[in-house]
């Protein structure tokens, strides 16, 4: 793992185990729906009535078997803090180390571009941010492309307003319930979502084997406690105006594995305190 500030790489993180898995949603969704215990049925609107009301075809469903996963679309009241995001799923080109995921901070972008490696000659590469529009993000992603030497074929171009504000709880409902980034499942400073999505449904499925409070389970997560921190942090980097604290850094292996335990939400306090020695600007007042 490597992070890079304007283009300048700050350090490197090797972790001698695997860190990361990345998913085809699609896919992954495919195989878990082929189950003869399962009805789907594909291209079906569902139409919602005042957040409570949900008719298919005409039929009104009972809102106590309703689960809503619909990601940033469904809202109980609006959003704060929307990033727009992009990525291209690139063949053709030639990727000298195919374990390493790279992450690209720039000056003024509330937000990261990423590399991630597929095998040796595929690769998603990809850019976010809060306050900046798809085509402004989409330019800096072709110059990305360029400056790592990555042009290839472009076989798929995809991206998604996605929720930066932090696990809400209190959207979960009951009943209608929801789960994944529809109550802010994603965590704010990398928006990864779905582990996180994963992690509130398996909640709403422990809640209604048990009877137990759905949103009370939720607001005892760690990806919960940690969406908070994390939505602290990227306030201050919004009120400082995008003044990222990483200019003429050199950052030790030993500081990235924190930022990656930050980010997935694993940081503990020790480690937290030795990141906020050497990011002082980032984490001060928040902890």
């Amino acid at each position: 793992m490597e992070v890079y500030f304007e283009d300048k790489r700050l350090g490197r993180w090797d972790s001698g185990r695997k860190i990361f898995f990345l998913v085809d949603r699609t896919k992954y969704l495919e195989e878990y729906l082929n189950n003869d215990l399962i009805e789907l049925k594909l291209s079906t609107a569902v139409k919602i009535r005042n957040n409570d009301e949900f008719l298919v075809e005409d039929k009104k469903l009972e809102k106590e078997k309703v689960i809503v996963a619909t990601g940033v679309t469904w809202r109980l009241k609006e959003r704060d803090m929307v990033a727009n995001t992009i990525q291209y799923i690139m063949e053709g080109v030639k990727i000298d180390e195919v374990h390493t995921m790279k992450f690209l901070f720039y000056q003024g972008l509330v937000g990261y571009a990423w590399i991630f490696p597929l095998s040796e000659n595929s690769v998603k590469v990809g850019i976010g941010g809060i306050n900046v529009s798809v085509d402004e993000l989409e330019n800096k992603l072709n110059s990305i492309i360029k400056k790592y030497k990555l042009e290839g074929k472009v076989v798929k171009r995809e991206g998604a307003p996605i929720d930066m504000g932090g696990l809400k709880p209190e959207w979960g409902g009951g009943p209608p319930y929801a789960i994944g980034e529809a109550i802010g499942a994603v965590m704010p400073l990398t928006g990864e979502g779905i582990r996180p999505s994963i992690i509130t449904a398996h909640a709403l499925a422990t809640a209604l084997t048990k009877n137990n409070n759905y949103k009370k389970i939720l607001s005892g997560l760690g990806i919960y406690k940690a969406s908070k921190l994390q939505r602290k942090i990227l306030e201050r980097v919004l009120k400082q105006g995008a003044e990222l604290p990483f200019k003429d850094k050199e950052l030790s292996p030993k500081t990235i594995e924190a930022i990656y335990k930050l980010g997935m939400g694993e940081l503990g306090l020790r480690d937290l305190l030795s990141l906020a020695s050497k990011l002082p600007s980032l984490l001060r007042g928040i902890i």
